[in-house]
């Protein structure tokens, strides 16, 4: 049982008295997490740069391709937010905050949908495990019900000799 648990030492679980395993289970650690952190900002800019994408399609549907640059700006917000300015209040100084206030709305709409699916995810992976914990549990009780079952008719085999 000592080897097992000096050869698990240089698996990251430590054991009493080991300096060295303690260390190289911190070493392991920071690696994996960093490697995790990694991982999380890759997928972060590919979620951005595909949602700035579709925003940017979206954005070009809505006013036309037929509409001249300069005139784009006022265009977008008159048409996608024409609940809060009319034609004749629109000016370039109400249009900025207004598109940047979008901008960001549209972001953390984004960010909310996906923690909800990460959640639901999660949970669906969590309630997945438990219903295969229960099969598990049900199948080792029926197993053992068998076995006593096939134990008493022995017994009562037994008894009528």
């Amino acid at each position: 049982m000592d080897s097992i648990f000096n050869k698990a030492k240089w698996f990251g679980i430590p054991t009493y008295g080991g300096h060295l395993a303690v260390f190289w289970t911190i070493v392991m650690l920071a690696l994996l997490s960093v490697i995790e952190v990694a991982a999380l900002w890759k997928l972060a800019r590919l979620l951005a740069k595909s949602a700035g994408l579709e925003h940017i399609l979206s954005m070009i549907s809505a006013t036309g391709v037929d509409c001249p640059p300069e005139d784009y700006l006022e265009r977008y917000i008159l048409t996608s937010h024409g609940f809060l300015i009319h034609d004749y209040e629109y000016s370039l100084w109400l249009a900025i905050p207004i598109f940047i206030i979008s901008k960001s709305a549209t972001i953390l709409w984004n960010f909310q949908d996906l923690i909800i699916i990460l959640m639901s995810m999660g949970l669906s992976s969590r309630y997945r495990r438990l219903n295969n914990f229960v099969r598990e549990v049900v199948e080792s009780e029926s197993e053992v019900l068998a076995e006593k079952k096939v134990g008493m008719e022995n017994v009562y085999y037994y008894n009528e000799l």
